[in-house]
């Protein structure tokens, strides 16, 4: 439904290709241009795919879809396309999340494509990079990204990974994903109503119960996390993600069947959190970790990898656990045994949650949003509002 716009309000132009709830960096744009429009400013969204409930109140602008041989082609026509439809005079701030746009804000979600180099040798890196137009468009891409008059990144360690491979960036701020502190909170118990819940396998007493959410398996370290698993723990895997049977394979290679259940996509994952004793995240590389703030929220105690970026805001054996060697999560796992240290891990966490939610998340973006502004003006550039 329409809304009627304040006059002081601002003109905002949001880029991103899916404007869902599905995604990380998709739910991180919904949830700031939620805010920004009840705040009284004006939100227009081009997109390729717009979940209408998401965007109730924006304009929305359909970018058409286009075929490309490749992601990075991909990209670069949606940015192409999504600029051609945005007559920046229009708008007071043009707010992009991908790369290839460049607008007054861009918020950089992901590792830089030269970040997942480093591991590969030079060989590859030269077919990979240097002799691939695949490898050079990304490049391009990430540097017409940075282009932009301000730089927001997901975490200090993507921020840190900007400064290292493109030291000339325009000043970089740090916004982390938030978290509904209202909606998770630890006062909330499952849903037994429905049948998902109703069914769920609960585990023996005495149990802990760990809980691992997310897709890409591989990635997010699933395999070393069954392995890692006390004799005394059951976990419980929300999400699916690539080579299913694999991970299948290893829980019965590896005899926990009875330890370990997939429950594919769920629509209630609020029931897991509160039905769950700690919450591990154990990322390869990851660029925050929005699950890991969700399950703080609830306050569950967290185990994360130092190579995610939400463990920069885990004080080790406070708020959470940091684990850097594979071998020391099982370790951290038969710690959390105890109902005593969970309760007190929980409760810092639930804390540290409350410090992080969307809505101080959008208060950073408007003052960016009111920076830019006046500093157009202050140049004579700025640009005449829509209503």
């Amino acid at each position: 439904m329409s809304r009627k716009i304040n006059a002081k309000g601002l003109s905002v132009a949001v880029v991103i290709k899916h404007f869902t709830t599905t995604g990380g960096a998709e739910k991180y744009a919904v949830e700031i241009a939620r805010r920004i429009l009840a705040r009284g400013h004006s939100v227009h969204v081009f997109s390729r795919e717009i979940d209408t409930n998401a965007a109730g109140g924006m304009h929305t602008h359909l970018i058409p879809r286009q075929a490309a041989f490749s992601s990075a082609f991909n990209l670069y026509r949606f940015a192409q396309a999504s600029d051609g439809r945005i007559d920046r005079n229009q708008f007071d701030v043009v707010h992009t999340h991908e790369k290839g746009a460049t607008g007054d804000v861009a918020t950089v979600h992901t590792f830089s494509y030269i970040h997942g180099l480093e591991r590969l040798s030079w060989l590859k890196k030269l077919n990979t990079f240097y002799l691939s137009p695949r490898g050079l468009l990304y490049y391009w891409l990430e540097k017409k990204q940075l282009l932009s008059s301000a730089v927001v990144t997901v975490s200090e360690m993507i921020r840190s990974d900007i400064q290292r491979y493109f030291p000339q960036t325009n000043p970089i701020h740090t916004i982390t994903p938030g978290v509904d502190v209202a909606a998770f909170n630890p006062g909330r118990p499952p849903d037994r109503s429905n049948a998902d819940s109703t069914d769920r396998p609960t585990g023996n007493r005495g149990e802990l119960k760990v809980l691992f959410v997310g897709s890409e398996f591989r990635r997010k370290g699933l395999d070393q996390l069954i392995l890692a698993l006390p004799e005394k723990a059951r976990l419980t895997v929300v999400g699916r993600g690539e080579r299913f049977s694999h991970y299948h394979q290893l829980v019965k290679t590896a005899g926990r069947e009875k330890q370990v259940v997939f429950e594919g996509l769920v629509d209630n994952v609020h029931d897991y959190y509160a039905s769950a004793d700690v919450f591990v995240l154990p990322s390869l590389r990851e660029a925050f970790g929005m699950a890991a703030l969700e399950a703080m929220a609830v306050g569950l105690p967290v185990v994360v990898r130092s190579t995610t970026g939400v463990a920069d805001l885990i004080d080790d054996g406070q708020n959470g656990f940091v684990f850097t060697r594979s071998q020391d999560l099982s370790s951290i796992l038969r710690q959390l045994v105890d109902p005593v240290l969970r309760r007190r891990i929980g409760a810092n966490a639930r804390q540290t949650a409350m410090g992080h939610t969307w809505d101080q998340a959008a208060d950073q973006y408007e003052a960016i949003y009111w920076a830019i502004v006046e500093e157009k003006r202050r140049r004579g550039k700025s640009g005449r509002r829509t209503q």
